[in-house]
C-alpha cells in the first residue's frame, strides 16, 4: 500500500514538474528602438548653424514658417524627419531636404548599448530595426559608402525587415499600435510562435508593443538593460 503510494506521488510529481517549464518559443527576435537606445543626437544645433545653405533652404516665408511649427510641436510630440522633408518637397526646395538630412544624421552610436547588440549578434540572434526614424533618412545613415561610421552598428541588422516611418504610414508612428501591426504583417511574423522583445526608451511605446503580443524591455541604460535580459532568460553573456 505504502509502495502505491508512493508510485502515485512520483508519477504526481513528474506531472506538475513537466507542466510548469515554459515551453519554448521556436525563433526569438529582438526589435530595437534607435533614438537614445542606441543612437544619441549629437551636434544638431552645430549642423544646421553651419549649414552652407541655410539662407537658400528657408528663403521662402511659407516653408519658413512650416519649419517653425514642426521644430515647436517636435519639442512635445515625436515628428519624423520624413514629415520635414516632405516640406522640401512641397516647395520644391533641395537646399532644404538636404538641411534637414544634415541635422538628422547628427548621431553618434550609443557604445556600451551597441556592446550587448553585439554580443546577443554572436550567439545568434535576429534583429530588427524599430523606429520612427524616417525611411529617407534610414536609407542615408545606413548606407555603407556615405556613412561608413555607422557600419559596425548596422551590420548586426536584418535592415530589409526593419521597420521605419514612410510618409504613407506616418499617422501610424509609435506608440500606435498598428506601428507594430504593420512590422508583423510586413514580415509575416505571429508572435504566439516567434518571441519578438522589444527595447525602447518610452513607456508608451513598450505599452502599445505590449498590446499587440511583442515582450517590452523599457531602456534606461545598459546596465540595466543587461539585467533585465538576464531576468527574462536571455544569454548575452560572452
Amino acid at each position: 500500500m505504502i509502495k502505491r503510494i508512493y508510485i502515485l506521488l512520483a508519477l504526481s510529481l513528474s506531472t506538475v514538474s513537466v507542466a510548469t517549464i515554459p515551453s519554448q518559443k521556436k525563433d526569438v527576435i529582438f526589435l530595437w528602438d534607435l533614438h537614445h537606445v542606441l543612437l544619441k543626437p549629437k551636434g544638431r544645433i552645430r549642423a544646421l548653424k553651419h549649414y552652407p545653405h541655410k539662407k537658400k533652404a528657408l528663403r521662402n516665408t511659407n516653408l519658413r514658417r512650416k519649419f517653425l511649427k514642426y521644430s515647436l510641436v517636435s519639442r512635445f510630440k515625436e515628428v519624423s524627419s520624413e514629415k520635414f522633408l516632405e516640406l522640401g518637397d512641397r516647395y520644391n526646395n533641395p537646399y532644404f531636404k538636404e538641411m534637414i538630412l544634415t541635422a538628422s544624421l547628427a548621431q553618434e552610436p550609443m557604445e556600451k548599448t551597441v556592446d550587448i547588440l553585439e554580443e546577443l549578434k554572436e550567439k545568434g540572434y535576429t534583429h530588427h530595426v524599430g523606429s520612427n526614424m524616417g525611411i529617407t533618412t534610414f536609407n542615408t545613415i545606413t548606407d555603407a559608402q556615405k556613412y561608413p561610421q555607422f557600419v559596425p552598428l548596422f551590420k548586426n541588422f536584418d535592415l530589409d525587415k526593419s521597420h521605419v516611418v514612410t510618409r504613407k504610414t506616418d499617422q501610424f508612428k509609435k506608440p500606435n499600435p498598428k506601428y507594430f501591426e504593420h512590422y508583423l504583417e510586413k514580415n509575416n511574423l505571429d508572435p504566439e510562435t516567434t518571441r519578438i522583445i522589444f527595447i525602447d526608451d518610452r513607456r508608451k511605446n513598450i505599452q502599445a508593443a505590449n498590446s499587440v503580443g511583442l515582450e517590452g524591455v523599457r531602456f534606461k541604460n545598459a546596465t540595466q538593460l543587461r539585467r533585465d535580459l538576464a531576468d527574462m532568460g536571455i544569454d548575452i553573456s560572452r
